[in-house]
Parts: structure tokens; sequence; C-alpha cells
């Protein structure tokens, strides 16, 4: 007689719990392989949260990081073999500038992670970024000095418009942002932040009239008309100061805006200087500034000391 045929107990009919316990051994890899067997599989392995983040984690840190799992590198941080401070603590450094909060607090609770590797560099990346949830986390680290390299986040932040972060620095007394000769601020006004030279000039630690209305100066040689009008209202600003210097660096940039704007605010020489606008704008050729400064009085295109022709 034929041999009765006995079927066994094959993967899919056991408890989904054992399943992951025996597949979550494997690689990542041969997890993926193994949930496109069957439909039952797939919804075993794959078909939940926790599946998914488990097979993730399977990948390592550093790809749950790259890809902001938090879960997933949690799960990864907990496995035995986990090395958070490996490659020079890449994975906090990776998290800090894509702005994985999350992610960076689990790692700062984890004893091989510095969190002011390469000079504070993951404060750094968030500040640059915006990142104030992550700053917010570098901050709660005693060992973090958000005033280290002559207060360089508030700069940092400043130069490329982080306004979330510089509020959060300007909120601590110990940050001076008018370290470096004020950098913080003359920065915001190069990358030409208008909201965030707001906050700054409002700041009772910035002096928005400081080293001649060099602030101003600034704000009129890029065009910022919007920042020029703003420090015209700060108190001690002096747009005549160094022989009207805003109004010779609009008139030199062609920036017929600004030039409109400081010839209405009336503190200004035009003719200073010998007419230094005057020729400054006519050597560059700006013709419309050229226009607008022989219709003020005192402007002389015929000094014998111009060179304006």
């Amino acid at each position: 007689a034929m041999a009765e045929c006995r079927v066994g107990i094959t993967l899919c009919d056991l408890p989904v719990e054992l399943v992951h316990r025996i597949a979550f051994k494997c690689a990542a890899g041969e997890v993926a392989r193994l949930s496109a067997t069957c439909r039952r599989l797939h919804r075993m392995l794959l078909g939940s949260a926790y599946g998914r983040d488990k097979t993730r984690a399977l990948k390592g840190l550093a790809w749950c990081v790259d890809g902001g799992f938090e879960r997933a590198a949690r799960m990864a941080l907990a496995e035995p073999g986990a090395d958070p401070g490996g490659d020079d603590n890449d994975a906090l450094r990776t998290a800090a500038m894509q702005g994985h909060a999350g992610i960076v607090r689990a790692l700062l609770a984890h004893p091989a992670v510095d969190a002011t590797v390469f000079f504070n560099e993951p404060l750094m990346s968030a500040c640059t970024y915006d990142h104030a949830d992550v700053v917010r986390a570098l901050m709660d680290m005693s060992e973090v000095d958000v005033t280290a390299q002559e207060n360089l986040a508030i700069r940092s932040a400043c130069a490329h418009g982080s306004i979330d972060v510089a509020r959060l620095l300007l909120a601590c007394p110990e940050v001076d942002p008018a370290a470096c000769g004020a950098e913080a601020l003359e920065w915001a006004i190069r990358g030409g932040h208008l909201e965030l030279v707001a906050e700054l000039v409002a700041d009772p630690r910035i002096d928005a009239a400081a080293d001649g209305s060099a602030a101003l100066s600034v704000a009129a040689s890029v065009g910022e008309c919007g920042i020029v009008t703003l420090l015209l209202e700060c108190p001690g600003v002096d747009p005549s100061a160094n022989n009207s210097q805003a109004l010779q660096n609009a008139c030199a940039g062609g920036h017929t805006h600004v030039v409109a704007a400081l010839l209405e605010d009336g503190r200004s020489e035009a003719h200073a200087d010998r007419n230094a606008a005057l020729r400054r704008a006519a050597g560059l050729g700006h013709g419309r500034v050229v226009e607008m400064l022989l219709t003020v009085e005192g402007v002389d295109a015929s000094d014998k000391h111009n060179d304006a022709l």
C-alpha cells in the first residue's frame, strides 16, 4: 500500500510572534526574500509597522538615521553590536544635519556618543539648517557650549537665516550676538534676512549704530532696501556717518530704491566728500542714480574737484 503522505507544519502555521523571532535573526535582504514567497508571510513580516521597522533596523543604524526612521533607529541602537559612536559619530552628525530630533535624542542617551564631536559639528549643522528641536536637544547636554568658538552658533544661524534657531539662542543670556564685531548682524544683513535683522536690532545686546552705523552701510551696499528702512528707524543710526558712506555704497551699487530711501530720509549729505556719491555712480555707469543725485540741492557736477564726467 502506498505510504501515507504526511504534511508537516509550515512557517505560515506558526504564530506571528514566533515567525518574527525566527525571521528577524536573518539579514534584511533575507527577510525581504522570505516575505516574497507568499502573501501570508508578507503580511506576517511586513504587514505591520513593527515588522517594517524591524526589517529597516536590520539594515543598520546608519541606514535608519539617513532615512529618518526613528523607531527603526532605536531598534538598531538596541542591538548588541551597535556602535553609535563609530565613524567619528557619523550617526549623530547625520541626524543633526537632517533635523531628526528624535533620533538625535536617542543617540545622545548612548554613552558612546560624543555630542561635541568635531568642534560641535552637530550643533553647527543644526544651526545652519534651522533645526530648532535638534538645537534644543543638544543644548540639554551639559558638555555642549553654545558660546564656543566666539559664539559661532548664533553667527552661523544668522548667516543662513535660521530664525527659529536664532530666537532660541538669543533667549540664552550667555550667548553674545555682538561677538566678533556684531558679525551675526552683518551676516544676516548680507543674506537679506529682514525678519532676522529685526530680531537682532531689537536685542539690547546689539547696537545698530556701532562703528559709525556700519550696519546701514552694509545694507546699502548689498541693496537691501527693506533692511535699510528698518535700520534708519533705529536709535542712534546716522546715515550721514563717514561722509554718508551708506549713500555712497548704494550709489556705487546702482541700488536706486536704496538711494531713494536714503535721500527721502534727509539726513544723508549727497554732496559729501566732494560729491563722492555722484562720482562713484557716474564712474560705474549708473545713469538713473546720477539723475537722482543731480536733483538734490548741493550736488554740483561742475565742481572743479569733481571727476564725475
